[in-house]
């Protein structure tokens, strides 16, 4: 036995390597947040959209990091899910 792939398992592979997409990492600037829990509100509703690696809020800063796999989800639907939640995104960088 070499290394050989079975069919089923390179099929896997291709398809793994066609979904996954270029993480890209970006801090919207976020206001309308007064404590904590608005920020634990924006990073659960983020963390838990398709495509979502990692979502922090921060009150005190009036940010949101975001990263984010661009072919599973888009900015525009980043800022349309934190600004359902009550807040507003007045930038980003």
């Amino acid at each position: 036995m070499g290394k050989e792939i079975c069919i089923i398992c390179k099929q896997f592979l291709l398809e793994g390597e066609i979904k996954m997409g270029k993480t890209t990492k970006t801090k919207f600037q976020v206001s309308g947040m007064s404590c904590n829990g608005c920020s634990t509100s924006i990073g659960r509703a983020l963390s838990r959209l398709d495509g979502i690696e990692k979502a922090e809020a921060d009150f005190q800063k009036g940010s949101a990091d975001v990263s984010y796999d661009e072919k599973a989800i888009t900015k525009e639907k980043i800022i349309e899910t934190i600004e359902n939640l009550g807040y507003k995104v007045e930038g980003e960088s």
